[in-house]
């Protein structure tokens, strides 16, 4: 079977196969068919066309990922995805770009490919739940103090009769 090169990620699919690196991808739908023809069974894809297959719950994830919603790289993370390959104008290829989290490994003008960058994964993880004296910030910046509550009283205004 043949498919149009200006479509579909035959060269990319062809870098990938060529790394020979184990790979979870995420792609969109469309391609995610093709890639578990082409890369399958040495290579895991995130998603193909069949969603009634995947049910609503994984499709909303899937959704959220490509729209670029909130926590969209923990979905990612949840799934062990390591490979990104995405059509050039897609708005998820435009996120990852920015993102400390990935980096673009290949761009054909109709497919680009991003691989994560384990190591500013992990120092973004850190980094979001120590401070720079070690200590868990997090907790420390929620934890209510009572002094908050007298603040609140003595800065009150009384009401005009």
């Amino acid at each position: 079977m043949e498919y149009d090169t200006t479509q579909y990620p035959a060269k990319a699919v062809e870098m990938l196969r060529s790394s020979g690196a184990r790979q979870t991808i995420f792609t969109d739908d469309v391609w995610g068919g093709y890639l578990i023809y082409r890369l399958y069974p040495e290579n895991k894809v995130f998603i193909d066309s069949r969603s009634d297959f995947y049910g609503t719950t994984f499709d909303v994830k899937y959704t959220e990922v490509m729209n670029v919603r909130y926590d969209w790289e923990k979905h990612l993370d949840t799934y062990h995805v390591n490979t990104i390959l995405l059509r050039t104008n897609a708005s998820l290829a435009g996120a990852l770009k920015e993102s400390r989290r990935w980096r673009p490994v290949y761009d054909d003008g109709v497919a680009i490919v991003f691989r994560a960058n384990q190591e500013s994964a992990r120092e973004a993880q850190q980094v979001s739940a120590v401070s720079r004296d070690g200590k868990d910030r997090d907790r420390k910046i929620t934890k209510s103090q009572t002094s908050d509550q007298t603040i609140t009283k003595s800065n009150s205004r009384s009401e005009p009769s």
